[in-house]
């Protein structure tokens, strides 16, 4: 692989990986307050096709990117309310969060109808970095990318921040690891539990727009690709940790990257990756199932623990 190749290699890496990044750190920050959400494929579709819509609507590549995260979260909120205030026990809150995946999905195929493969001019745009774009290699693939790309990898360091350095993170945190403690302290577990489903639900919707408006450039029915499931996956990967998630996503980004290669190289590769999607839930519930089981080191101890105020010991 020459040098030109490997860079433009790197490059599809790294723009892969800020699909999945989003919706990984959503899912930290949904776990983190002690929640579980298996929904993150179904709000991806829909904030993808919301994000796709809004911009070839009105023309504004921000105002869909906004409107698509802001889609992912008023979607969480079907599985939120039920979650927080009807006290659902683990296996309810996997179940419900199955359900968000084929409502996510209905709806995006339902309203999305009218732009399924159109045009639109109001998509993301490359930014590009004085001097630094022209160095062999590494100036292609991260000084030379999509607005949105940078955007993804500086909010998983400011989620970081958040999470280990404010008092917002350290209520968070509280909450997922012993909500009755955290409640005596005065800490309202309702509403942290509550704003993080959201909060994760947004970032999803987020890692839709990417998808839609840098990566794939258009709207197609069923364009995630079992990306959510990848994304619940590296939750695990990542330790709850958002800087970690960075690592994680930049692999399925290598992996994902490595695709386009094995479709030129390899006859017939397209087809075994196209089951790719219906395979990853069938691996990925296993892996949640038992961690939540098994409260593996780095997850929250009240992690799919309803909290009910008046069982408090």
């Amino acid at each position: 692989m020459d040098a030109a190749s490997l860079g433009g290699f790197l490059a599809v890496v790294v723009v892969s990986g800020a699909v999945l990044l989003p919706a990984t750190l959503g899912a930290i920050v949904t776990e983190l307050s002690g929640s579980t959400n298996l929904g993150v494929e179904g709000m991806m579709a829909f904030g993808a096709m919301v994000a796709y819509g809004t911009a070839f609507v009105t023309g504004d590549a921000v105002l869909g990117v906004c409107a698509g995260t802001l889609a992912g979260g008023v979607l969480s909120l079907t599985h939120a309310i039920p979650v927080v205030y009807g006290r659902m026990s683990q296996e309810r809150q996997l179940v419900l969060g199955l359900i968000l995946v084929y409502l996510g999905d209905a709806l995006s195929r339902l309203l999305g109808a009218p732009y399924v493969s159109k045009a639109s001019k109001a998509l993301d745009v490359r930014w590009e970095v004085p001097y630094l774009a022209d160095i062999p290699v590494i100036g292609e693939a991260f000084f030379r990318q999509y607005g949105l790309v940078y955007w993804t990898y500086a909010l998983a360091a400011i989620l970081w921040f958040v999470i280990y350095k404010t008092r917002v993170g350290l209520h968070l945190r509280a909450t997922g690891e012993d909500a009755a403690a955290a409640d005596a302290a005065g800490i309202h577990v309702d509403r942290y539990r509550l704003g993080a489903i959201f909060v994760g639900g947004c970032l999803a919707g987020l890692a839709g727009a990417v998808l839609s408006l840098t990566v794939v450039r258009t709207w197609t029915e069923g364009m995630t690709r079992g990306r959510g499931w990848i994304a619940l996956g590296l939750v695990t990967f990542a330790n709850w940790n958002p800087v970690w998630a960075v690592a994680g996503t930049l692999l399925f980004g290598g992996f994902e990257a490595a695709q386009f290669r094995l479709v030129v190289d390899v006859p017939g590769v397209q087809y075994l990756l196209g089951i790719l999607p219906y395979v990853a839930p069938i691996v990925a519930l296993p892996i949640v199932g038992r961690r939540l089981a098994r409260r593996r080191a780095g997850a929250p101890a009240g992690l799919g623990r309803p909290y009910i105020r008046e069982a408090r010991g």
